[in-house]
């Protein structure tokens, strides 16, 4: 056996085979650390009970934490790390071998360490979709085989917060019952489940309502430049309002008492309306960037009250860097950014000077697509590793958003997550689109066709024109001056690509997942015959693809709900039915 036939994820350090084979005799015996065989039993599936002639475990004060050695000899396999949890990594190395292998193991040598200490993924949950108990803990699971050690779980308005029950009701929300079942389930796989709650923008679906609409910074009647265009529509907490922290603080007090991590991200990213409302005076007096700082430092003091270390996405910090200095020193900075050249290095340079703890965090890139962002998925997740590694970032989290009502289907956000898990593990090694589809879906050729997928319409992004998805949101007749016929060209290109990949979905593809690739591929089809049509003016054919979206609709419906609560899903099926109305309304 080749050792690019294990297909492992993540790749190992340093992997060599020999000649001959261990048959591993079931029930699997174990020696050493009395825990041990628990933990092997959980991970690899198997029964195992104490003995010798099975599998061996040493721990050894030389090793690195979590780095391991497994050694498969024709005697039996011997594992060696600092403590259980390198062990419990060996494990899922020798898992993914027995995969492949059975019980007959070829004899090698595996000696691997991780590139980061923390090595996470960020669930959005609150932007529409709230997945369901059971696909958090498959995907948790995934995860923790992929040596992931930190998952969080995004919540604005999604968490059955106390005395809040007017605002999550209708969103299915993760309740704290469901927390602790999952908090608990995180930790015996060797997953940190880590809170995570936005705390001072990204909260209007509480201040839209009557009761919370005080606490605001922007108030009837004030309006402030969102995305380049003006918008009232309320998005953060006044920072200057003691009734802002007194909701803030409730909230943590019902979401922290369900989570054994010492940890809390509290959000505070793009805070776009700050500066526009109630505090613009204060603003224009010491600056807005220290009215950030000052509300942050706040929210940080309640988070060390509770016992807790807060940390946040760093957008406002890169911006005003010498706030820095004014911030908590405990506070961990999250350098985000999604696209393939974001300038991580750049900001790795500005938070070693400071001594300050941060994590590089890129993104699965699939999110406001159709069947995701290849290219730039897998260049964001490489230049995040490279930095993150030179620039002594501690951490690497990968984030998986959930924009425009997270209509986006499952596999490309997977595949993302198992090269992330990769790149936090492994960094620069070469990473297999083979290993990730064998791990995420059971075949390979699943992670190939997503691969595809993703870059059907990268030829028209490269020549400046909306990508699929970016189009379809645009109202059929809005053409700008650079919109003529001539463009058709490229998205029949795109229509013919995706109807080959139409054709082409794998046959060992799980039946779920070869559902929502059809689904996928056929409404990716459908925005490109769009774009097509409403270029070349072909009105009587635009209102009849209205029609033809409606089945495609029904789909989405059905399919949201085999991963995700019904909460959220009228919303987000509401802006493909708006989109299917527009079409129908023409004349």
């Amino acid at each position: 056996m080749l050792s690019d036939e294990l297909k492992l994820l993540p790749a190992p350090e340093s992997l060599k085979l020999f000649s001959g084979e261990f048959v591993l005799d079931l029930p699997v015996r174990i020696e050493g650390e009395p825990s041990f065989p628990g933990i092997a039993e959980a991970v690899l599936g198997k029964e195992c009970v104490p003995g010798s002639g099975g599998i061996r475990f040493r721990t050894d004060p030389a090793f690195a934490d979590e780095a391991y050695s497994l050694m498969v000899a024709r005697d039996g396999v011997s594992v060696v790390a600092r403590d259980l949890r390198g062990g419990r990594w060996a494990l899922c190395t020798l898992a993914q071998i027995m995969e492949r292998c059975g019980t007959r193991l070829p004899c090698l040598e595996i000696r691997d360490a991780p590139k980061f200490k923390v090595r996470g993924a960020m669930l959005d949950v609150t932007r529409g979709r709230v997945w369901t108990l059971d696909h958090l803990k498959d995907t948790i699971r995934k995860l923790a085989s992929w040596k992931m050690n930190l998952v969080q779980l995004y919540f604005e308005h999604a968490f059955a917060s106390k005395g809040n029950e007017e605002v999550w009701k209708d969103s299915s929300p993760v309740t704290p019952e469901e927390m602790r079942e999952l908090d608990a389930f995180a930790a015996d796989l060797g997953v940190e489940l880590c809170a995570c709650q936005n705390s001072f923008g990204h909260l209007t679906l509480f201040l839209l309502h009557d009761r919370y609409r005080p606490l605001a910074e922007i108030q009837p009647g004030m309006n402030f430049d969102s995305w380049g265009r003006l918008s009232g529509i309320p998005q953060s907490l006044a920072p200057d309002d003691p009734k802002a922290l007194d909701f803030v603080r409730n909230l943590y007090e019902s979401l922290l008492p369900n989570y054994s991590s010492k940890w809390i991200n509290i959000g505070c990213d793009e805070t776009l309306d700050l500066g526009f409302g109630r505090s613009r005076r204060k603003a224009a007096e010491i600056g807005l960037e220290n009215v950030f700082a000052g509300f942050v430092s706040k929210l940080c003091a309640i988070v060390r009250e509770m016992g807790r270390r807060p940390m946040m996405w760093a957008d406002m910090p890169l911006r005003y860097p010498e706030i820095i200095e004014k911030l908590p020193p405990d506070l961990i900075y999250l350098l985000w950014g999604y696209d393939s050249n974001t300038p991580f290095a750049e900001w790795c340079g500005i938070l070693k000077k400071t001594n300050r703890e941060y994590w590089v965090c890129p993104g699965t890139c699939n999110w406001s697509s159709f069947l995701g962002d290849s290219t730039r998925r897998r260049e964001n997740l490489k230049i995040a590793a490279s930095a993150g590694i030179a620039g002594g970032a501690s951490g690497y989290l990968v984030t998986d958003w959930g924009d425009g009502g997270h209509r986006q289907c499952w596999g490309p956000s997977l595949l993302g997550l198992a090269e992330a898990a990769h790149r936090a593990w492994s960094g620069l090694a070469p990473y297999s689109p083979d290993a990730a589809g064998l791990r995420a879906f059971g075949s390979e050729r699943a992670a190939w066709w997503f691969e595809a997928a993703g870059d059907v319409d990268l030829s028209i992004k490269k020549a400046g024109i909306p990508g699929l998805y970016a189009d379809f949101h645009l109202p059929w007749h809005q053409l700008d001056a650079r919109a003529t016929p001539a463009q058709a060209v490229y998205f029949r290109l795109a229509r013919n690509a995706v109807r080959t990949l139409r054709d082409d979905i794998p046959a060992d593809a799980p039946e779920l997942l070869k559902r929502e690739m059809k689904f996928a591929a056929d409404f990716a089809g459908l925005a490109a015959e769009r774009a097509v049509l409403r270029r070349e003016s072909r009105v009587a054919e635009l209102k009849e693809l209205g029609r033809k979206m409606r089945p495609l609709i029904r789909e989405f419906r059905e399919l949201w709900l085999e991963r995700s609560r019904p909460g959220g899903l009228d919303a987000s099926a509401g802006k493909w039915e708006a989109a299917a109305d527009e079409l129908e309304r023409i004349y």
